[in-house]
């Protein structure tokens, strides 16, 4: 009985439910990377640069999302980095569309593996097959830089 009064003093306390600062000791030199960004733009094409990477680091890209607001329907997006055509991370991805409001709502989201080099550009494209006027998009990546 002694030890379950004091299990509840110590709770009261706030002793037992004191945070704790979590580390991956695994792999502590994990840096996280969470980008989002909006653009507006004219024609049938929304090149949007997502991120640079910092100079001595290595981005490891693991999510990519985003979505449009058009009057006519996109064909695709496309994930890229710049950088020499061999080392370039390059994926084309399908594009959910559903009719809102007088035009469309389209969007993705998937999980990606990429790994792009430090002060290369993360570029996330989404393309049409004509002007579309004037039409916005948001993006958001997600990963985490690691030293090389």
């Amino acid at each position: 009985m002694k030890y379950v009064l004091l299990l509840f003093a110590l709770s009261a306390l706030g002793v037992l439910n004191a945070q704790t600062k979590v580390q991956d000791v695994d792999n502590p030199g994990r840096n996280p990377v969470q980008v989002f960004q909006t653009q507006t733009t004219t024609g049938a094409y929304n090149e949007i640069n997502a991120y640079i990477v910092p100079l001595g680091y290595r981005l490891i890209l693991e999510y990519a999302g985003g979505s449009c607001f058009t009057t006519g329907q996109l064909r695709g997006v496309q994930v890229t980095s710049s950088g020499a055509a061999n080392a370039q991370a390059n994926y084309r991805f399908p594009l959910n569309q559903n009719p809102y409001n007088s035009g469309y709502e389209s969007y993705f989201a998937t999980p990606v593996r990429g790994y792009v080099e430090a002060g290369q550009t993360v570029t996330i494209n989404f393309f049409a097959t004509s002007n579309l006027g004037t039409w916005t998009c948001d993006v958001s990546m997600s990963g985490y830089l690691v030293k090389p």
